[in-house]
């Protein structure tokens, strides 16, 4: 499934990937989850969420993410 035009590569920082989504009205979020392979982008959001608390709960530590 190829996301709309415009749309931040998986690899962009949180913001990027929720700025489409956030911008969006009601009927336009419902349209671009239509477009958008979902399942793929909350895998790319959780993977960096998991990143950033495993590095708030080691300060100090360096986490090695993929």
């Amino acid at each position: 499934m190829a996301p709309p035009p415009g749309w931040p590569d998986l690899s962009a920082r949180d913001e990027e990937l929720l700025a489409p989504l956030l911008g969006c009205s009601p009927a336009e979020f419902v349209l671009v989850q239509q477009r958008v392979d979902m399942p793929r982008l909350m895998e790319a959001l959780a993977e960096k969420i998991a990143v950033e608390e495993a590095r708030r709960e080691v300060p100090g530590v360096e986490v090695l993410s993929q």
